[in-house]
């Protein structure tokens, strides 16, 4: 899934940058230009999984409280869930995918508030170029690299 955030603010120390999507916020590792741009997320589907309530002692940085839209049947043991971020599912919709197993034995069903662990997100910003032209260059971030974006040749 591919989603519109805002930069909302930059922690340098860290090399954090929180970002604002419809429902939430995100951390996320790496340069996505400076406080106020516009950039574009993508997560996922494996790298989201669901909680019941907010864990102790996580590594995991994000946990946006989302509503399950639905759940579809992956095979005999995986299901693709559609989550909308936001308290109330108000907000922008992302992909999870578990096991059945585990959907079963968290008693989980549409409509049920959860929380969206996401372990990781990559980046696609979409900047005018230096050139004054109107032309946009895709940069894809690396979220291991402090501050590292390269062009994609896009």
């Amino acid at each position: 899934v591919t989603l519109e955030a805002r930069v909302l603010a930059w922690d340098a120390a860290y090399g954090l940058a929180t970002l604002g999507v419809p429902g939430g916020t995100l951390t996320a590792p790496g340069d996505f230009g400076p406080v106020g741009a516009l950039c574009r997320l993508r997560i996922a589907a494996s790298d989201v999984s669901l909680l019941r309530e907010t864990p102790q002692g996580s590594s995991v940085l994000n946990f946006p409280p989302a509503r399950i839209v639905s759940a579809e049947r992956q095979g005999a043991a995986m299901l693709t869930v559609v989550l909308a971020l936001g308290e109330a599912g108000q907000g922008a919709r992302i992909l999870a995918r578990i096991t059945r197993l585990s959907w079963e034995r968290m008693g989980l069903a549409p409509g049920q508030a959860v929380l969206a662990q996401i372990k990781g997100v990559a980046l696609v910003s979409a900047q005018v170029s230096p050139g004054g032209d109107g032309a946009e260059t895709a940069l894809r971030c690396d979220a291991t690299q402090p501050r590292g974006c390269a062009p994609t040749g896009r």
